[in-house]
């Protein structure tokens, strides 16, 4: 039976079994004829030229030989990779690029996003200088502040995308001492967007995910790491979503570095026992009341050295 909280349908509409059998490299040895894709069965390894055959108009698979089994793009990938149901859809979510349950509609009206590009300016260095981050590092985030729109002032913008590295708007941190800050609260996203459809710098992480990856909190702990060259993505919050969960599963091993408050040190242990059945998870408790951003490099690094790969 198919877990709940998996739209494996949402999936199917963007994954094809022909994807899946290009992406695998399974193709070359298959042939298309007429609407359909023969050739030796991928899943028992077989030598026998007729016995796998996929339906492209139904999109259906079916071994007529050894396995005598069959289905959908799903069970394919189950099959070939012995993966459970939210592995294939996690699987299935990163080959499509996108969430494995669709996403939820957007408001009527949403507020537009702000088009800007942030500047540096004077009064906001002070903020990221006291959190460890260098002038390249916010730079090469995009990270800055902006004098203009007084909704925007005295604040540190830092841009959002999707998982593949497409533009989202925004989310905009105030800064304490402020009345923005008093009114408005720490952070504030732009409307239309869910944090929970969101794994803060993924896009740049592609090519670190056949090693592992170091899980945060706050965008400022992941500048921070990357400043060590080491590969981390942030939550935007303590709350591990399924979205977020698919995306983690595809990684050999996940280490959690979330903050060492009480809320943070909670969220660990509860993201530890959702994420550990999918993959290798690793725990790193920092002292208490402190954030990544409150420690040295040599001491992140000394935290981090024993369950790094």
């Amino acid at each position: 039976m198919i877990p709940q909280g998996f739209d494996f349908q949402h999936l199917k509409s963007y994954v094809s079994i022909e994807m899946v059998l290009a992406a695998k490299g399974l193709l070359p040895f298959l042939r298309k004829k007429g609407g359909r894709i023969i050739g030796p069965c991928p899943l028992h390894h077989g030598d026998n030229p007729h016995a796998f055959v996929v339906t492209l108009t139904k999109d259906l698979w079916h071994c007529f030989t050894r396995c005598d089994a069959g289905g959908d793009v799903v069970e394919l990938v189950r099959r070939l990779d012995a993966l459970t149901y939210p592995q294939a859809a996690a699987y299935l979510a990163t080959l499509a690029g996108v969430s494995p349950k669709p996403p939820a509609p957007p408001p009527k009206k949403p507020a537009p996003l702000p088009r800007f590009n942030p500047v540096y300016l004077y009064p906001y260095i002070p903020f990221l200088i006291n959190k460890g981050i260098h002038h390249e590092t916010a730079a090469r985030f995009g990270i800055g502040s902006l004098r203009g729109p007084r909704s925007y002032q005295n604040s540190v913008l830092v841009p959002l995308h999707d998982i593949k590295g497409n533009p989202l708007g925004y989310a905009t941190r105030f800064i304490k001492g402020y009345s923005s800050y008093q009114t408005m609260g720490k952070w504030q996203f732009p409307n239309g967007i869910a944090k929970k459809e969101l794994l803060f710098n993924f896009h740049r992480c592609r090519p670190h995910l056949g090693d592992c990856l170091v899980v945060v909190e706050c965008p400022w702990g992941v500048l921070r790491l990357t400043q060590l060259d080491i590969p981390a993505v942030a939550l935007l919050g303590i709350h591990l979503s399924d979205f977020q969960r698919a995306l983690l599963a595809l990684v050999p091993r996940v280490i959690l570095l979330m903050d060492g408050d009480q809320a943070g040190r909670n969220a660990t242990d509860r993201i530890y026992d959702v994420l550990s059945p999918f993959t290798d998870v690793r725990r790193v408790k920092l002292p208490p009341d402190t954030d990544p951003d409150d420690h040295t490099g040599i001491r992140l690094r000394a935290m981090l050295e024993p369950f790094l790969p």
